[in-house]
């Protein structure tokens, strides 16, 4: 089974098809070519999936996508421009493949701690006088960190609502009154 990370920036876009492993089978990019319509970017996001999962049979798609993301809508993104677009439900209708969105900088934080977020194998390393770390960064890695910043921000939402919905607004502006 094979997955697929998608990094979704302002300049280019970039993908890769990865095994259970994390090594890269196949990758692939091209320019975001800004600025334009979130559909016209998606269909771009679209062919590279496609063209990279071709003969291959893949488990789901992960993106990383600037701004903010709620349930697979990237409700806002100043870099792209997009307001209120429902890129998983686009994505997942051009491939017909699974898709988990979540913001580049959530997939960037969890990614790292699991041991990688990019599209490549290789190897960071920080040297101070008393300091050494050597931390191999895996392609997979990429992936799961979509998913979990998926899973994590939609606890943080399910959390977040229950509690906006137990405060009592009405209550509370007439009580300054």
């Amino acid at each position: 089974m094979y997955y697929l990370g998608v990094d979704l920036g302002g300049t280019n876009i970039k993908a890769a098809l990865v095994d259970a492993d994390g090594a890269i089978i196949k990758e692939a990019s091209t320019p975001t070519k800004l600025p334009r319509p979130a559909e016209a970017v998606c269909d771009d996001i679209a062919a590279l999936c496609n063209q990279l999962a071709q003969g291959q049979q893949v488990a789901g798609i992960g993106v990383g996508c600037p701004g903010t993301e709620d349930g697979g809508i990237v409700r806002y993104s100043n870099n792209l421009g997009w307001h209120d677009f429902a890129m998983g439900d686009y994505l997942r209708a051009k491939t017909g493949l699974p898709v988990a969105l979540a913001n580049d900088a959530n997939a960037a934080a969890l990614g790292v701690p699991l041991g990688g977020l990019l599209a490549e194998s290789f190897t960071y390393i920080l040297q101070m006088p008393s300091l050494y770390f050597d931390v191999e960064v895996e392609p997979l890695s990429y992936v799961l960190s979509v998913l979990l910043a998926f899973g994590f921000t939609f606890i943080v939402n399910l959390a977040t609502n229950r509690t906006l919905n137990k405060i009592d607004m009405v209550g509370a502006l007439k009580s300054a009154e």
